[in-house]
């Protein structure tokens, strides 16, 4: 039997009947308006600033006169740390939002998974992913999501989440977050793996550089084991994209590079301590 069971998280409450179902429609609504007015922010903070279209104008001039550069790369610099700021409080409402509509004692079909769906600003960017985690007696709710950042493209363009939680008598609790490694990456795919560690998560995640001339691919395994997770696997990138199937013992990753000769055909092992891998022929 399967230690980790893949199902989406329930996203009522105990109280059952009409009311119950006011305030969920009431907590969806308001989460989903907070989030998309934090998200109008991130085309905000890109619009440019009468200085942005000074220094560009003077860019154009004479890009390497004195200053202008160090000004161009202050102004994105402040942009930045603006949008980070606001993910962070993205971040957090969708906290809120799991944390006052899950019951993680009794986990149902895929209802948070849909409820993540309408709630998440749109254009979502890809599938939002949700799992319950059973290691110990102990339940865990892994829920995995990215934020776009406007139309922006490069490293930091997207904010890519995994996101813990541990159910206790209080409710559920956030316990730890990764992905971050994925930030600036979409088009994210999440596949579970078969742990080599009794009682824990293992999982592969990989996604595209936004902004790249082609399938610039980062891929990563992750492990949790009820308090924490572990960055597994953490490869240079690779151009190209793949196939990618779960076996017994760990994945394999098979397809043609990206404009260069021959085909990947790897075969990776899981253990306790990290991953190995057989490369085909």
């Amino acid at each position: 039997m399967r230690r980790f069971l893949l199902i989406a998280l329930l996203w009522t409450s105990p109280c059952l009947g009409q009311d119950s179902d006011r305030s969920h429609e009431r907590l969806r609504s308001e989460a989903a308006r907070d989030l998309a007015g934090l998200n109008a922010r991130f085309h905000t903070l890109l619009a440019p600033t009468p200085l942005d279209l000074q220094l560009r104008e003077a860019c154009a001039r004479n890009c390497s006169a004195p200053g202008i550069q160090e000004a161009l790369k202050q102004s994105w610099a402040e942009k930045s740390t603006a949008m980070d700021e606001v993910v962070s409080k993205m971040h957090r409402r969708i906290d809120q939002y799991i944390i006052a509509t899950t019951d993680a004692a009794h986990p149902v079909s895929d209802s948070l998974k849909r409820a993540l769906k309408e709630v998440l600003p749109k254009p979502v960017d890809g599938e939002p992913a949700a799992f319950v985690v059973k290691s110990g007696g102990q339940s865990s709710l892994i829920v995995a999501y990215t934020l776009r950042k406007g139309d922006s493209t490069g490293e930091r363009a997207t904010s890519v989440t995994i996101r813990a939680y541990t159910a206790t008598p209080q409710g559920l609790e956030l316990t730890d977050t990764t992905g971050e490694n994925l930030d600036g990456y979409s088009r994210i795919a999440i596949q579970v793996l078969h742990p080599p560690v009794k009682d824990e998560f293992w999982v592969l995640v990989w996604g595209y550089l936004t902004g790249a001339n082609g399938p610039n691919l980062r891929m990563r395994v992750y492990a949790y084991d009820a308090r924490k997770f572990r960055t597994m696997w953490m490869p240079a990138n690779v151009w190209g994209e793949f196939n990618v199937k779960v076996t017994d013992y760990g994945f394999t990753v098979q397809g043609p590079y990206y404009r260069r000769p021959g085909e990947r055909r790897d075969s990776y092992y899981l253990f306790a301590d990290g991953l190995s891998v057989e490369h085909g022929r």
